[in-house]
């Protein structure tokens, strides 16, 4: 069956057939000539890196459906040769010209999206969106067939290559949407048609972009207005701009929270104490459907609110706390997100994948819940797109990390001194902060210092790639 046909995808577009028939079959989309498969049409992207116009010939000499380029580039008889090749199982290959690829791989995927008349949830706000989508896909999927964004693929290409993933089976879709300025999020939301939205929580984060943490939130809050009266909007009862986001609601709130006043809150948290599993968090669900008491493998106040967050979307939707409980005990932690391994004889929480002011604090939280007895180590990398606020953010992360009583620390980076500083100011002892720009004098230091039984947390922004450590210690210690 035909994914889309050439006349939809010359519609959605507003292309131009300029070599080729309109009758030949597609089966999918694809933006990278390395993976394409038979049948697909190939979208050639320009990005920051790479063109994919220089990989158009790659990819229809592999046999594919043919290519959508941007109008003016010049399309020589070698790739009319490469669609018409004698070697190709079907020689029937096509060239279509568009005004801008990104737009129109965009344009294809809301013309896709708009066949299926299925529930949307998009999945947004500052921290915790990957794992929420996850937990609320553990849920859903118990009872249903549902489609989910891929790793991180959350962004204006991401987004787009998620949707043309659906199919007749699906029942529902979970879309995290993931954005760096205003305006982002509407794009998404014009594309995917969300009939649900989830907004997990506001902080400071892309401020080098957008300023101040009221900018983040009119950036996240541009979903709410996709929403129409039948849907549903799931919000933080305790963050500070919920009122904000309430009133710009026109169907149904359905809030989370610690607060009684939350629609879907909890009672009784344990969250890995001094006595209980390292790993494990265990807490009494309580919601409009009743009362549930849940035990998850994951750690850390954060995703006690992760878990509510999806728990109340579950709700809204129209899930029991059957599914609820099942769906939450069977969630696996997300690889670099939180992640809880033990290497050695020693415990890492790997949470490498990013961080800004507010998941740091939230690590470390983390990190002094848990058992008492047990050295605890930190190294951060640095907090980037801050804006003006980096040299401030680091010193107080300092500050911060010395208040939780850890025994050593080590920052990584451009702006490790300031964390040292803060760190040092804040009273801890000099000898017990280092600060380094080689990742192998890291590991050096780390594997001096730990001991059997020691807790040490890894974090940092993406751009620092601090898994290297995690990795390195694997291969040292293990």
């Amino acid at each position: 069956m035909s994914m889309l046909t050439i006349e939809e995808i010359l519609k959605s577009t507003g292309g131009r057939l300029i070599y080729g028939s309109p009758d030949i079959p597609v089966s999918g989309i694809s933006i990278d000539s390395r993976t394409i498969r038979e049948g697909e049409i190939f979208v050639a992207i320009k990005g920051d890196i790479f063109d994919g116009h220089n990989f158009i010939e790659d990819a229809i000499k592999k046999g594919r459906a043919g290519a959508i380029v941007q109008e003016g580039h010049q399309v020589t008889n070698s790739l009319h040769a490469g669609a018409n090749s004698t070697d190709r199982p079907n020689r029937d290959g096509l060239i279509i010209s568009v005004s801008n690829t990104l737009l129109a791989l965009q344009e294809m995927a809301r013309y896709y999206r708009d066949k299926f008349r299925i529930p949307l949830v998009g999945v947004t706000g500052s921290n915790g969106k990957t794992t929420t989508k996850e937990m609320l896909w553990y849920i859903l999927s118990h009872r249903f067939h549902v489609l989910k964004n891929e790793g991180n693929l959350n962004n204006h290409i991401g987004v787009p290559l998620t949707l043309f993933r659906l199919d007749p089976s699906h029942h529902a879709a979970i879309v995290e949407m993931g954005v760096s300025n205003r305006g982002e999020l509407t794009r998404l939301c014009e594309i995917a048609g969300p009939t649900a939205a989830v907004i997990t929580n506001i902080a400071p984060t892309h401020l080098e972009k957008l300023g101040r943490i009221e900018n983040v939130a009119e950036a996240k809050g541009e979903i709410l207005k996709f929403i129409r009266d039948e849907g549903v909007c799931v919000l933080n009862r305790d963050d500070k701009f919920f009122d904000v986001f309430r009133g710009k609601v026109h169907g149904r709130v359905v809030s989370f929270g610690m607060s009684p006043l939350s629609d879907v809150y909890t009672e009784s948290a344990d969250m890995a104490l001094d006595g209980k599993s390292v790993d494990d968090m265990r807490f009494r669900l309580i919601c409009p459907a009743g009362e549930v008491d849940i035990n998850m493998r994951v750690i850390g106040l954060h995703n006690l609110y992760n878990a509510l967050c999806a728990a109340a979307a579950a709700y809204a939707l129209g899930a029991n706390l059957e599914n609820i409980k099942y769906g939450l005990e069977k969630f696996t932690p997300v690889r670099m997100r939180s992640f809880m391994e033990k290497v050695g004889e020693i415990y890492i929480i790997n949470d490498t994948y990013n961080a800004n002011p507010a998941s740091m604090v939230a690590a470390i939280d983390t990190l002094k819940t848990l058992k008492k007895g047990k050295r605890k180590f930190v190294v951060v990398g640095d907090m980037l797109e801050l804006g003006e606020n980096e040299v401030m953010a680091h010193r107080d992360l300092g500050i911060y990390i010395a208040g939780a009583g850890v025994e050593g620390l080590i920052a990584i980076g451009e702006f490790a001194d300031n964390v040292a500083e803060g760190a040092i100011d804040a009273g801890m002892p000099e000898n017990r902060v280092r600060t380094f720009k080689d990742y192998l004098q890291t590991l050096e230091q780390i594997k001096e210092w730990l001991n059997a039984g020691d807790i040490l947390l890894v974090k940092g922004s993406r751009g620092m790639k601090m898994e290297r450590i995690v990795e390195g210690l694997k291969e040292s210690l293990q």
